[in-house]
This record gives C-alpha cells, structure tokens and sequence, in this order.
C-alpha cells in the first residue's frame, strides 16, 4: 500500500479498492516457508533466526508441529532486560 501510495494515486485507490472489495488475500503477504522454532530452544536462538531472516516474530511450536505461542523481539528484549 505504502509503495502504491509512493507511485501515484491511481495505484492506490486501486489497492485500497482490492481491499474493501476483499479481493487481496493473507497468502499474498505471507512469509514462506514459515520459520519456526520449539519451545525447548534458547532465547538467543531465536534471536538469531529473526535476525537471519529478518523477522519480528517467530511461530513457536510443540515436538508435532503444532502452534503453541508467538515470540517476538520485544518479548525477547524484554527478558534479556530482567
């Protein structure tokens, strides 16, 4: 949207349009392949992988593959702050 807006008005409201008309769908802004990470490794492992990959948060998932939670950043920051 940011870009439309930056390349002229008609691109924009053409979006804007997209959206409103539900006509954009999630799997077009989605990462791929999703990064995740267990619940048994370390803070700074994570840490890592968004800093590899360029993430904010990482899906945490149990033994099965299952989603159990969300870390981000700021929850990292957070404990390292404690």
């Amino acid at each position: 949207i940011l870009l439309a807006a930056i390349k002229g008005k008609n691109e924009f409201e053409a979006i804007k349009k997209s959206i409103k008309d539900n006509k954009i769908k999630v799997k077009e802004f989605m990462n791929t392949p999703v990064i995740t990470i267990t619940g048994d490794k370390s803070l700074i492992k994570a840490a890592r992988l968004m800093e590899h990959y360029h993430l904010n948060r990482i899906p945490v998932v149990n033994k099965s593959g299952k989603l159990v939670g969300i870390i981000s950043r700021q929850d990292i920051i957070r404990a390292l702050t404690k």
